[in-house]
């Protein structure tokens, strides 16, 4: 279920009730081909200098968590030993990477833990959390959530000393999996809060469970008490960037009743963030559904909802995380390709996130849903009225045989001359005709040059970030690690 962008909206929208209103259609037509041609060449010159990038290094990431760090627990009767080392050797790769790490300490209930994170300043305090937790289940922990852990480290290593328009603040969770959230609510209400910290928070993104699910899947957004959906713009903006980079990014689909879609708060550790009013994405690879809306899974209780629709994994109705098929051998070995392919996604699709986002990204993406509505606004008003018109025209053409039928029987019986044509109103009907045409063609000059600004800021827009990404992978490629 690919979200197309709203620029793409806007210019469809737009170009359609030009081609119904304009005589010079063909000009309009024209310019479409050429910003389309215009914008697949960027398209495919910032892949070839990307696509090889994304994922590499998590990968590398999360063979060394699954070789050194398997069943990462921390519950309120024990903490391995694995969970410690892992969350130092995360300490120790983001020093590597140049970074001075913070470490924030915290008790809940029964849970005790250490949550690790770095900050990147960026040209705005507004800041971008973007976190992913550390432990995991008795399993080695690969999918669920070494995966969401190593595009965490490969991220922050490319953000290190590139300009961004937000700060950026990488945060690993620690006690996810037993103490519902422990790390990311104490990040909250310990932490952030308590230092005055949460008022600059502009959004958070949480990446948990990508390796193993058979599509990649962006949530995000609430529902007010008038059942209005507010604060999806990271949503949106997720989407946009997918579409950009020609990805697939899914959303819950209708048949899922337990979440209202796109949102889904619960789940993982974007709930706190999404609870003190923080817009959110949660990343993470599932199949709730089959295309035809059938599938599902009774140990999750959840109406349609599985990881995966391959048949190896019946025996856990098509789960991966929490079963023992959280392990990177036995995914490459069921799944080939499947692990690199959704780090490489969900890495391209949040570095472009990153790299887009500014203070004034909301009001930038609902300017575009409000000018994609008015362009659809537009279009079925000018169907509209072309309807009437020539229902209109109808009636006078009926009219028109009527009134002349009228008129040849009452010239016959006054024996008036019919040879003789009325040609009194032809000026009239002339003049009307050059005034319709004439307020027709500059409604239409005005609705192409309209068109023309439109398409001209979205592909402005998407140069931009095309070329931001350009910049990326051109000093990404200098590096040597």
């Amino acid at each position: 279920m690919r979200i197309r962008t709203f620029f793409k909206k806007i210019a469809v929208c737009t170009l359609s009730a030009a081609v119904l209103l304009s005589p010079a259609s063909a000009f309009g037509a024209d310019i479409q081909t050429d910003m389309t041609s215009a914008e697949s060449q960027d398209t495919e010159s910032a892949a070839s200098e990307t696509e090889d990038l994304y994922g590499v290094e998590a990968y590398a990431n999360l063979e060394a968590i699954y070789q050194n760090f398997p069943q990462r627990i921390n519950d309120e009767n024990n903490r391995s030993e694995n969970v410690t080392n892992a969350g130092l050797w995360i300490q120790s790769q983001l020093e590597s990477y140049g970074y001075e790490v913070s470490t924030h300490d915290f008790t809940h209930f029964d849970f005790t833990g250490t949550n690790y994170f770095v900050t990147k300043p960026g040209k705005s305090d507004k800041t971008i959390i973007i976190g992913a937790h550390y432990d995991s289940m008795p399993t080695a922990g690969v999918d669920d959530n070494g995966s969401g852990v190593s595009v965490l480290l490969e991220l922050a290593h490319r953000f290190y000393d590139m300009d961004t328009p937000c700060t950026l603040q990488f945060v690993f969770f620690d006690t996810e999996e037993y103490g519902a959230y422990a790390g990311s609510s104490c990040f909250v209400y310990t932490y952030l809060m308590p230092n005055n910290l949460l008022d600059d928070v502009l959004c958070c993104i949480n990446i948990d469970s990508i390796a193993g699910g058979d599509r990649l899947y962006g949530y995000g957004g609430e529902y007010d008490e008038d059942k209005k959906l507010t604060r999806e713009w990271v949503y949106d903006e997720a989407n946009l960037i997918a579409d950009d980079l020609g990805l697939d990014l899914y959303t819950l689909p209708e048949q899922v009743t337990e979440f209202q879609s796109p949102t889904r708060l619960l789940g993982s550790d974007s709930y706190y963030f999404a609870k003190e009013g923080i817009p959110y994405l949660y990343m993470e690879a599932s199949l709730w559904c089959n295309d035809d809306g059938t599938g599902g899974n009774d140990e999750t209780h959840l109406t349609c909802h599985y990881q995966t629709a391959n048949e190896a994994f019946a025996s856990t109705g098509g789960q991966i995380m929490h079963t023992e098929f959280d392990d990177l051998d036995r995914l490459n070995e069921l799944l080939p390709g499947r692990v690199q392919k959704n780090l490489h996604d969900a890495s391209a699709i949040v570095t472009g996130m990153l790299l887009d986002i500014s203070p004034n990204t909301e009001a930038g993406i609902a300017a575009g849903k409000a000018a994609a509505s008015a362009a659809a606004q537009e279009e079925s008003s000018s169907a509209s009225s072309n309807d009437e018109s020539s229902i209109e025209d109808s009636s006078i053409e009926d009219n028109s045989f009527e009134n002349n039928t009228s008129e040849s029987i009452e010239s016959d019986t006054q024996n008036a001359s019919l040879d003789e044509p009325n040609e009194s109103a032809a000026p009239v009907i002339e003049s009307d005709h050059k005034f319709m045409t004439g307020l027709f063609a500059a409604a239409a000059i005005v609705l192409i040059l309209f068109v023309v600004f439109l398409l001209t800021a979205a592909l402005t827009a998407n140069q931009r970030r095309r070329k931001r990404i350009r910049r990326f992978g051109e000093n990404y490629k200098k590096r040597k690690y």
